[in-house]
């Protein structure tokens, strides 16, 4: 079966940051969901979306939207609220630190340590 992703918006730059946070803007994901691929240094955060991945054709699926961040050595993700599900506000780098923050809607600490900028919105295609 093969999967489709499409790339919708990518990172590598500070100033490239308002593209990404355009595309995330106000939409939600759970906790639960969040992956850390230590081998490759990639953290999945998938899209709470309200519909499960749809069929584009026989044999095709497409690939569950998400946030996707590389070149990450760890992260640090505590839930003060204990709501599980949260809206992303928006993404902020700190280069000094090598820190991005993620800021959401409801109170939580989400911060991930990269070796350098890369990060990527992945969605199904329209």
């Amino acid at each position: 079966m093969e999967v489709i992703v499409v790339t919708q918006a990518h990172a590598t730059e500070r100033g490239q940051l308002n593209m990404v946070n355009d595309r995330i803007h106000d939409r939600w994901f759970d906790v639960s969901g969040v992956k850390f691929d230590e081998s490759r240094g990639v953290l999945r955060v998938p899209f709470d979306e309200s519909r499960s991945p749809t069929k584009h054709g026989p044999g095709v699926r497409l690939a569950t939207p998400c946030l996707e961040i590389g070149n990450v050595e760890r992260y640090t993700l505590k839930e003060s609220e204990g709501v599980g599900r949260y809206d992303f506000n928006v993404l902020r780098y700190a280069p000094e630190s090598r820190t991005i923050t993620v800021t959401t809607g409801i109170p939580l600490t989400f911060e991930v340590l990269v070796r350098s900028l890369d990060v990527r919105v992945r969605d199904a295609a329209e």
